[in-house]
């Protein structure tokens, strides 16, 4: 836009800079001018009002004397004259000299374009479908040039556009509805508070009774685990709920049911439980855990036990490891044997054969002995054999931790019965 008050600002149009001029001189001359005769004023604003009309003008472009050619008026024209008359011969012979030469550049064939317009018009369709549109200046020196072909004007108002109509299908919306409420049911809570959200359990907390996609085992048996622990489980016969035998074999099989084929030819459907409070053996779970000094609790007498309470009861310990804090050795974390195991039982003797010929006063050459373990349900029970201790390990990349050490005592590995089977879900 013009600033009068910045020279040379890149952008400014001089033209309009000095119709701005104009129109300003205008104004301060009638204000300056209120005083004086009108008379005088008069003929000073006329000659400011002029000035400004001039610049006005300035920046129309001139309407040219003459129209230019326009090739699709020619031929046109041309359409309307009898072929080989002295008019007609004429008037092709005019287009072929303006146009011609810039009608071959272009890829159109001038013959063509006549046959075309004829057709057209005697058809009632529109020309400039059939013509290009080239126009050639009225001086007669400028090439003929081909323009856009010139947009149509609306004679009647644009068609109104209604909104349309959703028509939503019963069938579908009942349909989803009804999944709608199957899959809340299937949403654990977030919370571990229960009854958050009705119909509904908690993320840690498995149902006691049947709902939306969970279905309580209401047996357990008592099973002794290979090492030796009993713990009170759903085995997989204790989940089936239902049994039915069909003669038929359906091709199409939920995910709730385990069928068996019989030897008749039928099948056995079993309907299963997914949930049970005491745990699924046919889904064992791997967990690791790291133990801390605040969850055991230790003797401070011979044999030094360190009794440890884990967060599930164990089917299969697969690996207790303690951390040496007065070791030297690069690696400190100690392997613990099971008690009653071979090698258990033969350090258990080793250890307590030491310790009669300490108390006895004998002196006793030193021996490294793997400390041992016992399992009673969920409780584990480290005992300390060699009297070493253990000491918190070291927490690599933890910018709290202290050159002590703040990290696990034990680490212990096992499997566990789960709460949950998703194998087989009660949707109905």
């Amino acid at each position: 836009m013009a600033n009068l008050k910045v020279p040379n600002l890149c952008g400014t149009s001089l033209e309009f800079n000095s119709i701005q001029t104009a129109f300003e001189k205008l104004i301060t001359g009638a204000l300056d001018g209120l005083e004086v005769d009108a008379s005088a004023l008069s003929s000073t604003t006329l000659s400011d009002f002029n000035s400004l009309e001039l610049e006005h003008r300035g920046l129309i472009s001139e309407i040219p004397a003459l129209p230019s050619l326009n090739l699709q008026s020619l031929v046109t024209s041309l359409s309307s004259l009898t072929p080989g008359s002295f008019e007609h011969t004429q008037l092709l012979s005019d287009i072929t000299t303006d146009f011609g030469t810039q009608l071959t550049a272009g890829g159109y064939d001038l013959g063509t374009l006549v046959t075309g317009a004829l057709g057209a018009i005697q058809g009632g369709t529109d020309l400039c479908s059939a013509v290009p549109n080239f126009e050639k200046p009225a001086d007669g020196l400028t090439a003929a040039a081909e323009k856009a072909v010139e947009s149509k004007q609306p004679t009647v108002d644009s068609a109104e556009e209604k909104t349309s109509t959703l028509w939503e299908n019963p069938d579908v919306v009942a349909q989803r509805t009804e999944v709608g409420v199957k899959v809340q049911k299937m949403i654990p809570e977030p919370s571990t508070d229960v009854d958050v959200v009705a119909d509904t359990v908690t993320s840690t907390t498995p149902p006691t009774e049947d709902t939306g996609a969970f279905k309580v085992a209401t047996k357990t048996s008592n099973i002794t685990t290979t090492e030796g622990n009993k713990v009170e489980v759903t085995t997989p016969e204790d989940s089936i709920t239902s049994t039915t035998t069909i003669t038929e074999v359906s091709e199409s099989n939920s995910i709730r049911t385990q069928t068996t084929t019989t030897s008749g030819g039928g099948e056995t459907t079993r309907t299963r439980a997914n949930v049970s409070e005491d745990g699924l053996t046919s889904r064992q779970v791997t967990i690791k855990e790291e133990i801390t000094e605040e969850d055991f609790t230790f003797t401070r007498e011979w044999p030094y036990d360190y009794e440890i309470e884990l967060k599930h009861v164990p089917l299969t310990i697969l690996s207790v490891l303690g951390y040496n804090d007065r070791s030297t050795r690069k690696y400190k974390w100690v392997k613990i044997i099971k008690y009653d195991s071979p090698k258990g039982v033969e350090i258990g003797g080793e250890i307590f054969q030491r310790n009669l010929d300490r108390n006895a006063g004998k002196e006793v050459a030193p021996k490294a002995f793997t400390d041992r373990w016992t399992l009673d349900g969920k409780t584990l029970v480290i005992t300390d054999g060699r009297g070493a201790g253990y000491g918190p390990s070291d927490v690599k990349g933890d910018p709290e931790a202290t050159s002590a050490g703040e990290g696990p005592y034990f680490k212990v590995r096992y499997r566990y019965a789960d709460t949950y089977d998703p194998r087989f879900v009660n949707n109905d």
